[in-house]
């Protein structure tokens, strides 16, 4: 199985900015916007992220989720049961 990551950041990312990552789900929250999606590996992960950065978008939590924890049509709006990883 490959690991599962949310990506949350401190803005709202337009329709425009979000459709950049077609693979991954988006929650609007009030001002953060809540990526999640599976990643076959780090280089995919750091490719989203790094893309985040070049867009000017701040990353203020990014987690791993367990995959005991995960459903495609769980709304987190909380973060789930996490295994924290360094952004």
């Amino acid at each position: 199985m490959v690991p599962r990551y949310l990506i949350r950041v401190d803005q709202r990312l337009s329709d425009e900015m979000a459709s950049a990552f077609p693979l991954l789900s988006s929650r609007v929250q009030p001002v953060q916007t809540v990526l999640t999606g599976d990643f076959a590996d780090a280089e995919q992960l750091s490719g989203v992220l790094n893309y985040l950065g070049q867009m000017g978008v701040d990353i203020v939590e990014l987690v791993r989720i367990p995959d005991e924890a995960w459903t495609k049509d769980a709304a987190y709006t909380e973060s789930p049961p996490p295994i924290r990883e360094q952004a």
